[in-house]
């Protein structure tokens, strides 16, 4: 794939114009992950186990692989802290648990470890701990309608093909648009998409 094909340089893009692509990015994203994932759980069934090509108009785009999945289930442990404490719990399972030094919920509190860091430890940080970062702001989409706007996405196939690296050439630019529909080819026409 080339790597033009996986970066977008949103730089030069107005806010109105970034949010409109992001949009449509938004729901592109969610119909091919809808459409990967039927594909897989039908191929999961026809393919054998290995490896075939995908191809498009003669060229090889990528390899797809069946794995043969493993033998059987097996019970695990998620949460040892969990399963230690519900076999603590148990008569005669105390040989399967280890009693291990656990801080208390109090000292597990920011407001506790602060001043035990900056004070009590000179700085030095105690083991099992270690510094968190804020969250950084985000950006997300919600849709006020998914439906209506994935008819809008399948209306346009031009458009999402350009958004996503292909190039046909954009529609002729004209003056009149249907009424109640808005200039999206336009917009992404102007932005090289």
């Amino acid at each position: 794939m080339a790597k033009d094909m996986l970066t977008f340089d949103a730089g030069d893009l107005s806010d109105d114009q970034l949010m409109t692509v992001m949009a449509v990015a938004n729901i592109a994203k969610a119909r091919m992950d809808a459409v990967e994932k039927g594909c897989k759980a039908v191929l999961v069934g026809r393919m054998e186990t290995g490896h075939r090509p995908a191809v498009l108009d003669g060229e090889e785009l990528a390899d797809i692989q069946r794995t043969a999945g493993g033998g059987d289930g097996e019970w695990v442990v998620k949460d040892a802290a969990a399963y230690g404490a519900w076999l603590d719990r148990q008569e005669g399972m105390e040989d399967f648990v280890r009693q291990v030094p656990m801080p208390t919920d109090d000292a597990m509190d920011p407001g506790f470890l602060g001043p035990l860091v900056e004070k009590i430890g000179g700085g030095d940080v105690p083991d099992g701990v270690q510094w968190k970062a804020p969250a950084a702001p985000q950006v997300r989409v919600t849709f006020k309608d998914k439906g209506r706007a994935l008819e809008a996405l399948e209306r346009r196939p031009a458009t999402v093909e350009r958004l996503l690296g292909g190039s046909p050439e954009p529609p002729a630019a004209t003056d009149a648009k249907p009424e109640g529909e808005s200039d999206i080819d336009g917009l992404f026409a102007g932005l090289g998409l």
